[in-house]
């Protein structure tokens, strides 16, 4: 009787997949975002759906022209994305960056993305004085998995390096620091190239980045947190230009900063009862290592499994699986579902279905039984 093995050839799921801190990303407010959804789309935008890189851009573009800057017009602390807008249309008001951060967020959230606003301090962001911080934002894509950076204010995005994709915070970060800042390129969105199309604006936003290399942090108003990623910073500042800062949490740490999202990890346990051994060793004459190794194939445990789903994420999820690359994607009742894997190869993949419509990054096993 020939022993046939279970092993995995090539597979993505990870532990980190649940390793999602609670500060990463702004919570989802559901009939909030319904709101604001339904709110835009009568108020003219049309989002771009060949990719989610090109949707991204679309709604930066379309927050951008919304309203003309204005650095000293705070909107009331209850104010979310669909009250700042219809003070801007309604009342012609302008706001600062918090604002294009914030509404840029919220309006890509009520399409399924997962966002953050991004607050970028300078190094003398203690006690340097006005101007010491600026805001955009950031979007997970799970066609790229990745998290990009984009600057609604400004209608801008940075791309550098050989993929030629948009950056995250961090990476233009890294870039500087290895002495190509001055290479990477600023990109317009679309739709917004009569304000900033031309080169010396271009140029003039990088020197304006350079002045917020400090850290960049993230604020979650449910656990009332303020987490940030220290760049040039040498010193955790517990000030904020002079102000009060408080609940700060500092690290260097950059995988924290920037987890992968939306993915989902596989957990197999085998369906047979026990340890899968039908007979007792002693009634299959096992009485030596020698005889465990030439016996196996009798009672090695085979592919036949309860594959349980779990995801890092706080927002409400469906699953879906399938057992080929191109195959229809089965909706699962729950988070589990049963997989028998009796071919030379098999495959598995799965992903989350968030409630939004919007589906996540594929996490894949590939197993071999031989």
């Amino acid at each position: 009787m020939k022993l046939k093995k279970i092993s995995v050839i090539k597979s993505n799921n990870s532990l980190d997949t649940l390793s999602v801190a609670d500060w990463v990303y702004s919570p989802f407010e559901k009939a909030q975002l319904k709101n604001l959804r339904k709110y835009i789309e009568a108020k003219g935008f049309k989002p771009a759906q060949r990719t989610e890189c090109e949707f991204v851009m679309s709604a930066l573009s379309w927050v951008t022209s919304q309203w003309a800057h204005d650095g000293f017009n705070a909107p009331p602390k209850s104010f979310h994305a669909l009250n700042i807008l219809k003070a801007v249309h309604k009342k012609k008001e302008r706001f600062r960056c918090v604002e294009y951060g914030g509404v840029l967020a919220e309006v890509l959230q009520s399409y399924g993305f997962i966002t953050r606003a991004l607050f970028l301090r300078s190094n003398d962001v203690a006690y340097g004085g006005f101007g010491q911080g600026h805001v955009a934002m950031e979007v997970w894509l799970n066609d790229l998995q990745k998290w990009i950076f984009v600057d609604p204010q400004f209608g801008v995005y940075l791309v550098g390096g050989s993929r030629k994709v948009p950056l995250n915070y961090y990476e233009i970060y890294q870039e500087k620091k290895a002495g190509r800042f001055a290479k990477l390129q600023v990109k317009v969105a679309p739709g917004c190239a009569g304000v900033v199309a031309n080169k010396s604006y271009k140029d003039g936003y990088k020197k304006f980045l350079k002045e917020y290399f400090g850290h960049i942090c993230v604020n979650n108003s449910e656990i009332k947190v303020s987490a940030s990623l220290l760049l040039e910073s040498v010193t955790t500042p517990v000030t904020f230009q002079g102000l009060r800062l408080d609940n700060g949490l500092y690290t260097s740490r950059a995988e924290l900063f920037y987890p992968q999202m939306n993915r989902v990890a596989i957990l197999l346990s085998y369906k047979e009862a026990g340890n899968g051994v039908g007979k007792s060793f002693k009634e299959l004459g096992i009485k030596t290592d020698q005889d465990y190794l030439q016996k196996m194939a009798m009672f090695a445990v085979k592919p036949e499994f309860n594959v349980q789903l779990k995801s890092g994420s706080k927002i409400k999820e469906r699953y879906q699986y399938r057992t080929s690359a191109k195959g229809q994607w089965i909706r699962i009742v729950g988070n589990t579902f049963e997989w028998s894997a009796f071919k030379e190869t098999n495959d598995l993949e799965v992903r989350a279905v968030n409630e939004f419509g919007r589906p996540g990054p594929t996490t894949f096993m590939k197993l071999a039984y031989k």
